[in-house]
């Protein structure tokens, strides 16, 4: 009796689990915009919706599909270009050599204050 209670119960975490991760998924906040900063600096500010280029601080940042990547860079071991693209704000893609870093800023998100809280 104990045994087919805890199978339920596990179940129903589970679909439980299932069901905020895809509302998340789902109904989370369009758009949000790419911050590129270049030695602390912000030195642009790009929409994700909007496929867009920045050239500047050795690399080269893209905006395809909703997503920021670095796609060039002019660092020795090419780890930036190698993280790939993002669009999850506790996901930043940095290029230490070059000083650059590109965070997400969620629409609707204050300004300065991340999504995630440690």
């Amino acid at each position: 009796m104990a045994k087919s209670f805890d199978i339920k119960l596990i179940c129903a975490l589970c679909i439980a689990a299932l069901v905020f991760f895809l509302a998340e998924r789902l109904f989370a906040g369009e758009g949000g915009r790419a911050v590129i900063r270049v030695g602390g600096e912000t030195a642009e500010t790009l929409p994700l919706p909007l496929d867009a280029e920045y050239t500047g601080g050795g690399v080269v940042v893209e905006i395809k599909g909703g997503k920021a990547g670095i796609t060039r860079s002019t660092c020795p071991n090419q780890l930036c270009v190698r993280q790939g693209f993002t669009d999850s704000p506790s996901k930043p893609l940095v290029c230490l050599p070059n000083k650059v870093s590109v965070t997400i800023e969620k629409a609707g998100a204050p300004e300065g204050v991340d999504d995630i809280a440690w």
